[in-house]
């Protein structure tokens, strides 16, 4: 990786950890790959998110990761839930990791010839975690056999 790239990523590394500072959020730092998480209380669940700036793409994703185990056996249905429900948001998409057997929401976007504002990072975190948080509960409902890929696509759409 180039100097302008490393220099660019920990640039907005550090912007990213001013502006959470600033608002008094707690979280842990992972400097050496540019990467913060914390944990936030949803609706029904506890969220594990993360930010992470990809200095090669030039990129700062946020990642909620739902907290509980999407099993192979509904990989099928999950994937069909997953497309209908991508479908309908606006920023980011649902992705399934099979062989982590979870679910996460990931929203991203570039800082390419650019430093973001701050209202950025807070927008990529609160938009990730609250269509992460809205489909969740359906989602984990799905994944335990109590509601269908309708069903999941018609919670979230409300």
């Amino acid at each position: 990786m180039d100097k302008n790239a490393k220099r660019a990523a920990q640039r907005e590394f550090d912007s990213v950890c001013a502006a959470l500072t600033e608002r008094g959020w707690d979280y842990d730092k992972d400097k050496e790959n540019y990467s913060l998480g914390f944990l936030s209380d949803g609706k029904e669940m506890r969220f594990s998110i993360t930010v992470k700036i990809n200095p090669e793409l030039k990129v700062v994703s946020v990642y909620v990761i739902l907290p509980f185990l999407a099993p192979k056996d509904k990989e099928g249905q999950l994937a069909v839930a997953l497309a209908l429900i991508n479908d309908e948001v606006v920023h980011g998409n649902f992705e399934y990791d099979g062989a982590a057997e979870r679910v996460i929401f990931r929203a991203s976007t570039s800082y390419l010839d650019s430093s973001l504002d701050k209202d950025v990072y807070f927008y990529l975190i609160a938009a990730a975690f609250s269509t992460a948080d809205s489909a969740a509960a359906t989602i984990k409902a799905m994944c335990d056999s109590a509601a269908s890929p309708e069903q999941v696509l018609a919670a979230v759409t409300r």
